[in-house]
């Protein structure tokens, strides 16, 4: 059986949280639309809103979690990012009433310092192995975050949803798996020029890294994940551009240990007449391990 719980703002509330949030395109006369779809297997969140050529927004919808949940799968559902450039997914601890609402740039702090999923430019299912998975505590309240681009040339509704598949009941977990979120925020790029950023990230404890999300804006040329071995890199990981895959899939897994650097680097060309940062442009990269049942930030 399947409940689906819809939540649509009237304009006195939105214009309420408008004040709150100070969201950009506030006070449009359109009002962000979201929905929960939950059955015995999981849940699904559903964003949408109407916008006007070249308008920009981010909806968010929070849920709070009335039971424990173990994740064992994650999919997104974005028609080919031409609308959606990112969704973000994080827990927190529960405060405040279920709802959905033009959020602007309201992001974890620090950056995915709780998250749960980050999309890269592709969708792609992320199934965790046998007998993994994903924790998330009764209590908590799942936020999940769409960014909204139309650079269609005409009024169009964006939508976006995201799957959370959860472990049967009667399987038990026997390892959770965390997220190791790898970014670089401080860098700058000349005008017309190519750079390249770099941040060396140093692992707290061992861990099995099995999955790797990649994301990076339209300037990248490429990201490397290297592992820093005896004072020199060691090539681990390439994509090659920000549409080169949704995700790295690790067959088998890699074995980080403790104490020991990852490296993530990109290569960035800036064409504007400025310099090119963040979030102009993005060098990040979302890691899943095993052994970590909560999220580790490297910034």
């Amino acid at each position: 059986m399947k409940n689906t719980r819809v939540w649509t703002h009237v304009l006195g509330w939105t214009l309420t949280l408008c004040a709150l949030v100070d969201a950009s395109g506030c006070g449009d006369g359109r009002s962000p639309h979201g929905e929960l779809t939950t059955d015995e297997n999981g849940w699904t969140f559903a964003l949408s809103r109407e916008l006007d050529p070249g308008q920009e927004e981010n909806v968010c919808i929070t849920q709070v979690v009335e039971t424990d949940m173990d994740v064992v799968a994650i999919s997104p559902e974005t028609g080919g990012y031409t609308l959606v450039h990112h969704l973000l997914l994080w827990k927190h601890p529960s405060s405040g009433s279920n709802a959905v609402w033009d959020c602007g740039d309201s992001l974890p702090d620090p950056t995915m310092g709780s998250g749960i999923w980050a999309s890269g430019s592709k969708d792609g299912l992320m199934q965790l192995p046998e007998g993994t998975a994903m924790h998330i505590a009764k209590g908590s309240r799942l936020t999940l975050n769409a960014h909204f681009l139309n650079a269609t040339g005409q009024v169009t509704t964006a939508r976006a949803a995201l799957r959370l598949q959860f472990q049967p009941k009667d399987q038990p977990v026997e390892q959770y798996v965390g997220l190791w979120s790898l970014a670089d925020y401080d860098f700058s790029i000349l005008s017309h020029s190519t750079g390249r950023t770099r941040v060396e990230c140093t692992a707290p404890e061992g861990a099995d890294v099995l999955v790797v999300v990649p994301h990076m804006h339209s300037g990248a040329r490429l990201m490397t994940v290297e592992r820093l071995v005896g004072g020199q890199d060691q090539p681990w990981l390439t994509f090659h551009g920000p549409d080169d895959k949704a995700m790295e899939l690790l067959t088998p897994q890699v074995r980080v240990g403790a104490g020991e650097t990852v490296v993530l680097e990109c290569e960035i060309e800036n064409p504007r007449d400025t310099a090119a940062t963040a979030p102009d442009e993005m060098c990040n990269a979302f890691l899943y391990v095993i052994g970590w049942q909560d999220t580790v930030v490297c910034m």
